[in-house]
C-alpha cells in the first residue's frame, strides 16, 4: 500500500474581484475567474486581481471573438463504398 499527501495553493479573488495572469497576455488568450489551483512550478506573484468590470470586459471580447470567428472547413465524411 501506498500513501501520499500533497497540499494543494489555491488563490481566491476578493469580493468584487476576478483573477487573471499577471502576465502581458492578449485578452483573447486570458483567463479570469474567481478561483485558480496553482500547479507545482506555479507562484501567486504570476496571478493578479481585477474589478469585475474588467473581468466583463475581457469576457465580452472573447464571448464576441468566438461568435465572429470562421469557422473550420470540415470535410464531409467518407461514405462507405458499395460492395459489387
Amino acid at each position: 500500500m501506498i500513501e501520499s499527501q500533497f497540499s494543494v495553493r489555491c488563490l481566491e479573488a476578493s469580493e468584487g474581484y476576478f483573477i487573471t495572469q499577471a502576465a502581458d497576455v492578449p485578452d483573447s488568450a486570458r483567463m479570469v475567474g474567481k478561483r485558480v489551483i496553482l500547479g507545482v512550478n506555479d507562484s501567486p506573484s504570476n496571478w493578479k486581481e481585477i474589478t469585475a468590470l474588467e473581468a466583463a470586459r475581457i469576457q465580452t471580447l472573447q464571448g464576441m471573438a468566438a461568435v465572429t470567428a470562421p469557422l473550420p472547413d470540415i470535410a464531409e465524411p467518407a461514405q462507405p463504398s458499395d460492395p459489387e
